[in-house]
């Protein structure tokens, strides 16, 4: 039920922002490429997870397995260098607004979005060629097929860099530049704006122009983005500790069933990510 919701939920984001040509700004079509991607992972990746926990067993051939692995795993890594660009290009956008529109086309964001989606497959490929016996299989415990992760030798080399790719940069990225966001939306908010001021009387009779405080939206704005970088951390944080805990202490750190909750939540950000942009 969540997975259809889920897809029907970012279809209904690719839709509007391509049908509609108010929605069809620069900006969007980042948000449409992010809805895209988790799309993919709700039609391609979860059903083959939820059919494969059912059954308690991987039924079908070890090519589709491999093929499942690799897709999550490209789609996973766009996803997160996505959402880490679309935090940029907001910040771009409150800083320098004439900057951003003489600056950024919908060619160079097209091309962004080819670049990320390049790079995601490219680091994504190593185990289709078997480099340093790399390799797709099946992992019961986590319902769905990737990289069978020791963390030492070449697995750990190749872990930790999709470790800076999908989680610690985009993660740095997109707190800094929420950051500085919100201190350009308050450093805009000082300015006195035709429509977004009041009159007050001072105690000498005279009168004065205040920026009125938009508290409202600016709590929305801090939910959302709570929103944003707790589903993020939620959804990829707790693999990542089972997986560093493993490598620490030299043995499988979580349980089976907490091994199954946080590949579960691996897929999670596919749900929220149509309704936080």
């Amino acid at each position: 039920m969540c997975d259809a919701a889920a897809a029907l939920s970012n279809l209904a984001v690719v839709i509007l922002i391509l049908r509609k040509d108010s929605l069809r700004t620069v900006s969007n079509i980042l948000v449409a490429a992010l809805a895209l991607s988790e799309l993919f992972i709700t039609v391609v990746v979860i059903p083959l997870s939820i059919i494969a926990y059912g059954k308690h067993l991987w039924s079908f051939h070890k090519e589709l397995c491999v093929f499942q692995g690799y897709i999550f795993n490209t789609l996973f890594l766009v996803s997160g260098t996505l959402t880490s660009v679309i935090s940029v290009d907001r910040f771009y956008s409150l800083a320098s607004p004439m900057g951003h529109v003489a600056h950024l086309s919908e060619k160079t964001v097209v091309c962004m979005i080819v670049f990320v989606l390049a790079n995601a497959g490219f680091w994504s490929s190593f185990p289709l060629y078997g480099i340093g016996n790399l390799e797709y299989i099946y992992l019961p415990n986590q319902t769905r097929c990737d990289v069978h992760w020791t963390l030492g030798g070449n697995y750990g080399l190749y872990y930790f860099v999709l470790l800076m790719v999908s989680f610690v940069l985009p993660l740095i990225g997109m707190t800094l530049m929420y950051f500085k966001s919100f201190q350009s939306a308050k450093e805009s908010a000082r300015k006195i704006r035709p429509g977004n001021i009041q009159i007050q009387t001072l105690q000498d009779g005279q009168f004065t122009s205040v920026a009125r405080q938009e508290s409202f939206d600016y709590l929305k704005a801090n939910i959302t983005v709570f929103i944003i970088i707790g589903s993020f951390v939620l959804s990829r944080g707790p693999n990542l500790v089972c997986n560093m805990a493993a490598w620490a202490q030299e043995r499988q750190f979580c349980t089976p069933s907490a091994q199954l909750a946080c590949s579960w939540l691996m897929y999670m950000s596919s749900l929220t990510t149509p309704y936080v942009y």
